[in-house]
């Protein structure tokens, strides 16, 4: 048999072609007396389940036990945030590392800003009544050292550090708006933010320099740009 789309031989038995998936034809093959040789059978490998569903709901679970408990005056505060916070934390800086595979390291370290950001902001209302302080100053200073741990993983381990570009986007984008929000809402002017914004320029300006038509293609793939 042999498939005329690929141009190759294939064993008599072989109705379709299993490169092409075309209908095969009984041609005389290429070279006369070569035996074909049979293709290698695949092993497909079970897809492991995804544990953040599971997480997800066990956290929402424990979130919403947790404000009941409070609401109702069998927990303090302390406690209430722990069962918010707890299982974020948890999950980014310990589950998530074990069961992905090909974890890369600027997306570990970025990924930790959202467990960090959420104790932040229950500390802060906490200990101050109000979220004024931590759009101000604990969330930027959070953004900012994790921003800087970025940087140091580019330095470190370059190879495995992906989409470093696209988070410095996000950075950006998300700077702005918490810029903006406490600006509008708080009429203070965050400083620190600021500073998040040029941290995380400097790393898109970096990677451009370094590596101009890779980051340039990852930024187009990560945001749809065609």
């Amino acid at each position: 048999m042999r498939c005329r789309e690929c141009n190759v031989d294939l064993p008599e038995n072989y109705t379709i072609c299993p490169l092409c998936n075309s209908e095969t034809y009984d041609d005389a093959p290429l070279i006369e007396g070569v035996r074909t040789a049979e293709y290698p059978k695949v092993k497909i490998k079970k897809h492991k389940r995804n544990p953040f569903p599971f997480f997800l709901a066990l956290w929402i679970s424990c979130a919403l036990l947790s404000i009941v408990l409070f609401r109702i005056g069998v927990i303090d505060k302390w406690i209430l945030a722990t069962g918010i916070c707890l299982l974020p934390c948890i999950w980014t800086l310990i589950v998530r590392p074990i069961t992905v595979k090909q974890l890369y390291s600027g997306n570990f370290v970025v990924m930790n800003f959202y467990s960090f950001a959420l104790v932040c902001a229950f500390v802060s209302y906490i200990e101050e009544g109000s979220l004024q302080i931590c759009f101000k100053s604990y969330l930027p200073v959070c953004f900012i050292l994790v921003m800087i741990a970025l940087i140091a993983v580019i330095f470190v381990d370059f190879k495995n550090c992906k989409r470093a570009s696209s988070y410095a986007v996000l950075g950006i984008l998300l700077s702005m708006i918490m810029l903006a929000v406490c600006f509008i809402k708080y009429h203070i002017f965050a400083y620190l933010w600021l500073v998040a914004i040029g941290i995380n320029a400097v790393i898109l300006i970096f990677l451009l320099c370094i590596k101009n038509y890779e980051t340039i293609e990852e930024l187009k793939a990560k945001f749809s740009i065609q």
